[in-house]
């Protein structure tokens, strides 16, 4: 008897049916995971926001360094400043805080809180947009109180 040893190895329909099969659900994974990802980033920069109005809110409260405090909401970037007016700050006491550039703000650009009371001069909301369409909203009441 002679046996014929045959290698086992994957054939190149074999190879071609796994790699379509990894492109068909890359293809329907994908929108879902950037839809999720630019959802992530609508809330995470809608809880930065928040955060540095109460932070600039606190400062004010505690008269840190004599003066109110605010922010000051520009392109990609969220500024805690030191004062009455973003203008006439002092910018050696800005902390600055970076959000995702997919993020387009609109409505309050500006606020700044009496100091000791911790009141905002303005009230009103600030819209946050994604270029997938989703809003959200933050809102600063005349107490101060920050909604979203």
């Amino acid at each position: 008897m002679i046996f014929i040893s045959r290698k086992k190895a994957f054939t190149l329909m074999e190879l071609i049916l796994v790699v379509a099969l990894i492109v068909i659900t890359s293809a329907i994974t994908a929108p879902i995971y950037f839809s999720a990802k630019s959802g992530d980033d609508l809330d995470n920069s809608a809880d930065v926001l928040a955060s540095s109005i109460r932070r600039a809110q606190i400062l004010s409260m505690a008269v840190e360094g004599d003066s109110s405090w605010g922010v000051k909401i520009e392109n990609d970037n969220i500024i805690i400043f030191r004062g009455d007016d973003y203008s006439l700050r002092d910018s050696n006491w800005d902390e600055s805080v970076k959000i995702n550039k997919n993020i387009v703000f609109s409505g309050l650009d500006e606020i700044v809180f009496h100091k000791f009371y911790g009141r905002p001069v303005v009230e009103g909301d600030i819209y946050l947009k994604i270029n997938d369409g989703r809003t959200s909203t933050v809102n600063i009441n005349s107490w101060g109180t920050v909604n979203y």
